[in-house]
């Protein structure tokens, strides 16, 4: 059997690592049931990764790098509702692709015991409530949304988005959060449109 590069081996661990979480919570996530699923000894594991916090911090960076695309994607869209809509998309999107990631993203446990992982999450979170602030602001400073306190929306924005990922999953992905995102923003869109007549 040919023998995976580091990379390759990590990428696979991290996947056993997230199918884990998603199949049956964090608390089934044991160097030893990894180590089984991914085929390797327990001691091959430990030298991919020093420790069931890197290999958690290792799924987060893979989080972090598919969100990437969003920032790219605003930065492409000029209007303020255009990039409002992108905002709320991309999330319904990302999840719609990557389901596991709902179960790693609810797993209060992972941040409990992990410090800097909760940090980096209170930082994800922040830098999401700041980029919305700035649509919105932007949308109201060129009067295509009506005055609004713009944190407080940007938090409702964030909430909604959580509270239907969560359901989706509880429903067993039983609707669509593409459409659930488009309602959502025609909502949003009747709602702070400053060109009411």
């Amino acid at each position: 059997m040919k023998r995976l590069s580091t990379e390759l081996r990590q990428e696979q661990i991290i996947d056993e690592a997230i199918a884990l979480i998603h199949n049956n919570g964090y608390s089934a996530l044991s160097i030893r049931e990894l180590a089984n699923k991914v085929g390797i000894s327990e001691a091959a594991i430990y030298r991919h990764f020093k420790s069931k916090d890197e290999i958690i911090n290792g799924i987060f960076r893979r989080i972090k790098s598919l969100s990437k695309d969003l920032f790219i994607t605003l930065n492409t869209i000029e209007l303020a509702d255009k990039k409002l809509k992108a905002f709320i998309l991309f999330h319904m999107d990302l999840f719609t692709q990557n389901p596991e990631l709902v179960s790693i993203l609810m797993a209060e446990e992972i941040f409990e015991h992990n410090s800097s992982l909760s940090e980096e999450l209170k930082l994800t979170i922040r830098e999401r409530q700041t980029t919305l602030i700035n649509i919105i602001e932007e949308g109201i400073k060129r009067q295509i949304f009506i005055h609004v306190d713009s944190d407080t929306l940007a938090a409702m924005i964030q909430g909604f988005i959580r509270l239907t990922i969560l359901k989706w999953k509880r429903s067993k992905h039983k609707f669509s959060l593409i459409e659930t995102g488009e309602k959502f923003f025609k909502t949003l869109q009747i709602l702070l449109n400053n060109k009411k007549t």
